[in-house]
C-alpha cells in the first residue's frame, strides 16, 4: 500500500562515490539518513513507523510548526530505493494520490498533535525549473542557512536577492529524492543508475526561497537544512543543500512559493 512506509536500510552502507550525492559530505548524510531510519524502527517497530508515516500523510499541508529535535533522538520515517527511475516516479504519483484530496483529521496516532484545520490541500511533485534539475553543482552542501542566490550563482544565474526564506513544515515537505543522474526526457538510463527518497529527518528543517535574478525571473528553490552531529553543550550546526525533485502538499497560504 503506498501508505505504509517501507524502510529500505540496507545492510550495510550506501556504495559511497558513485556521483556528486554520494561523494564528500553528501555521503555523510546519505549514511546519516539510513541510521535515522534504523533507529526509528528500533525505536518504534515497523509497524509503529508504518503508521506514523500514515499519520504524517494525513497531516499533509499543515502549517502548524513543532518544536525543534534534537540530533540525538531524530528518526526518520520513509526511505526507499529504486533501481529505475520510472520505479521511482511511480511511487511519487501513488504517493501523490495517497495523500491528493485528504482532509487533515483530529485523531492521534503516538502523540502526533492534531491538526488546527480540515481543509482541502493539493499534493504535487516540485521539481527545481528549466535545465537546473541537470546541474549536479545546485545540489551540494553550501552553509547553514538557505541562499538562493548563491546556489544559483554557483551555476551560472546571477541573481540579485532573496525576495522570501520561509520555513515549511515536514507535514509540507513530504519526500525529498536524489539520483545518481537526473533524466532528460527520452534520454536512456544510464546501466549504473540509482535513486531513493525519503523523508526529512525529524531534526531537518525544511525551507522554501524565492530569488529574483539579473534578468528578471523569479526562481523558487525548496531546501532542507539537516542537523549535524556536535558536542554536548555546543550550539547545533546545519548543512543545507538544495532539493532537487520533492513531494510536497503545501498549505493554501503558501502555496505562492512554488508558482
Amino acid at each position: 500500500s503506498p501508505s505504509t512506509a517501507r524502510s529500505s536500510a540496507p545492510s550495510s552502507s550506501p556504495t559511497l562515490g558513485m556521483s556528486w550525492m554520494y561523494s564528500g559530505s553528501m555521503s555523510s548524510l546519505v549514511v546519516q539518513l539510513y541510521g535515522y531510519n534504523r533507529q526509528a524502527i528500533a525505536t518504534l517497530g515497523s509497524d509503529g513507523v508504518a503508521n506514523a508515516w500514515s499519520q504524517q500523510l494525513s497531516f499533509a499541508g499543515s502549517h502548524d510548526m513543532e518544536g525543534d529535535v534534537d540530533e540525538s533522538s531524530t528518526i526518520l520515517l520513509y526511505i526507499q530505493d529504486y533501481p529505475t527511475y520510472s520505479a521511482m516516479e511511480t511511487d511519487l504519483s501513488n504517493l501523490r494520490q495517497e495523500t491528493y484530496g485528504r482532509r487533515r483529521t483530529l485523531s492521534s496516532v503516538m502523540g502526533v498533535r492534531p491538526a488546527r484545520h480540515s481543509v482541502p490541500h493539493r499534493t504535487v511533485v516540485h521539481t527545481v525549473p528549466g535545465d537546473l534539475l541537470y546541474n549536479a553543482s545546485l545540489f551540494v552542501v553550501r552553509g547553514a542557512v538557505p541562499d538562493g542566490v548563491k546556489a544559483l550563482g554557483s551555476v551560472g544565474v546571477p541573481a540579485e536577492a532573496d525576495l522570501v526564506t520561509q520555513r515549511l513544515t515536514l507535514e509540507e515537505v513530504l519526500l525529498t529524492c536524489h539520483a545518481s543522474a537526473w533524466l532528460r526526457p527520452a534520454a536512456p538510463q544510464p546501466k549504473a543508475w540509482r535513486g531513493y527518497c525519503h523523508s526529512p529527518p525529524t531534526s531537518a528543517t525544511v525551507w522554501a526561497t524565492r530569488t529574483v535574478t539579473k534578468d528578471g525571473r523569479v526562481i523558487p528553490l525548496l531546501w532542507t537544512c539537516h542537523k549535524m552531529k556536535h558536542a554536548k553543550g555546543t550550539l547545533p550546526k546545519f548543512a543545507c543543500h538544495v532539493l532537487e525533485k520533492t513531494l510536497v502538499s503545501l498549505s493554501p497560504e503558501y502555496e505562492y512559493l512554488l508558482q
